[in-house]
């Protein structure tokens, strides 16, 4: 809901990080409504997809 959500300890969350190493495959729901409706803070979708991006590069060691 905030750009703070990309923002994980991996130490802490390491069920969402194993699960994303195991996956063979990601996909990622792109509803604007849905987002603008979900989303508490002034962010976008570009900037939301960059940080999930950048997390799964974290997660997958690239």
């Amino acid at each position: 809901m905030s750009p703070e959500n990309f923002e994980l300890d991996l130490n802490q969350n390491r069920i969402f990080a194993d699960l994303v190493k195991q996956a063979q495959m990601i996909t990622v729901a792109r509803s604007k409504t849905y987002f603008d409706f979900l989303k508490t803070d002034p962010f976008t979708i570009g900037s939301c997809e960059e940080k999930l991006i950048d997390l799964l590069e974290k997660i997958i060691g690239k």
